[in-house]
């Protein structure tokens, strides 16, 4: 009778009680709920991805760091930094924290070309004026 109520499409028995499958005789009750337990995906609601993703700008190096501390900040503050390049194409760098200094030397770096396509700016060329004669004209 319970392949024609599957077949059939019932949830009740003709006697009112609920249609269940019936088990097979080999299951083990004991076993019943030792499937591993697969959870679905669910993204975490504390997690807040922006749709945009954060590119760095040239100005990166001059702003705060996004997850700087109160106590980064106070160090960043408080520490005086000098560097100067020598005609030997030398860099001396010197650091003071409150009463502790340091200072070190080295080779400068030199840019790379890169760095140079970043810091070049093309000016906008001038656009032609009625009141101006034409270059190359008559």
């Amino acid at each position: 009778m319970p392949a024609a109520s599957a077949a059939t499409g019932r949830l009740f028995n003709r006697d009112g009680t609920i249609d269940l499958p019936t088990a097979p005789a080999d299951a083990d009750p004991a076993a019943f709920g030792s499937r591993k337990q697969v959870a679905p995906y669910t993204p975490d609601p504390m997690v807040h991805q922006s749709p945009l993703p954060y590119v760095p700008t040239l100005f990166e190096r001059d702003w705060k760091p996004r997850d700087e501390t109160l106590l980064d900040q106070w160090v960043r503050s408080a520490t005086v930094t000098r560097t100067w390049d020598t005609r030997g194409g030398n860099r001396i760098s010197c650091s003071v924290f409150l009463f502790i200094g340091g200072c070190g030397f080295g080779w400068a770096p030199r840019v790379t070309i890169e760095e140079l396509r970043r810091m070049r700016a093309d000016p906008p060329m001038p656009r032609p004026s009625p009141l101006l004669p034409a270059p190359g004209g008559p």
